[in-house]
């Protein structure tokens, strides 16, 4: 694979319609002053690496202010610009059951009433077999590569967001205490 080279951004597709690693320094990241030659790129490729970057959480949260509003978990206590931890160890995540449903397929964001434009994750603790198994899609490419019929009729189609149906996949009987959490998550609908 070939480096790329844009104005600032050092760059290495992954896959041809998605996925690029981001090859500058943690500083140069850092700086903001490749804020706009980032969000360009996510556009275009969806999913951007940054290998080996380590970012503590204050320095992960100061770069995601660099690409736009900080837009922190909606389940997360005050609203803090605090990272959200991916686990399910109830000792460090207090809403490690519900990220249960979510195992199977999500979509980030969508429990926001503004749809976020990205999720900036971090890996701390590495898969022990392999490299770990997150799969992304680039929607825009699919949508792209529609009919000019087919983008027609789904022009007019919107989402919603629903976590119930995931949950209720992992618990398809929740006791009467997560049943009860049933009211406080979103449900909202997005349209393009």
């Amino acid at each position: 694979m070939s480096v790329i080279t844009l104005a600032k951004l050092k760059v290495e597709n992954v896959k041809p319609l998605i996925g690029s690693r981001v090859l500058n320094s943690k500083e140069e990241l850092l700086s903001g002053e490749l804020a706009e030659e980032l969000r360009e790129l996510l556009e275009q490729r969806g999913v951007l690496v940054f290998p080996e970057i380590k970012f503590t959480d204050a320095e992960h949260v100061a770069f995601t202010k660099t690409l736009g509003t900080f837009a922190p978990e909606m389940h997360d206590a005050g609203g803090a610009d605090d990272v959200h931890p991916i686990t399910l160890d109830e000792s460090v995540n207090a809403s490690a059951t519900y990220l249960k449903g979510s195992l199977y397929w999500h979509i980030d964001g969508t429990m926001n009433k503004m749809p976020i434009r990205a999720s900036l994750l971090a890996c701390k603790v590495p898969s022990p077999k392999g490299t770990g198994n997150t799969g992304f899609s680039n929607t825009y490419a699919a949508y792209d590569a529609l009919s000019d019929a087919e983008k027609e009729e789904y022009d007019g189609y919107s989402a919603r967001h629903g976590a119930w149906p995931t949950l209720f996949y992992w618990n398809p009987e929740p006791d009467q205490e997560h049943h009860g959490d049933r009211d406080s998550v979103v449900n909202l609908e997005h349209v393009r």
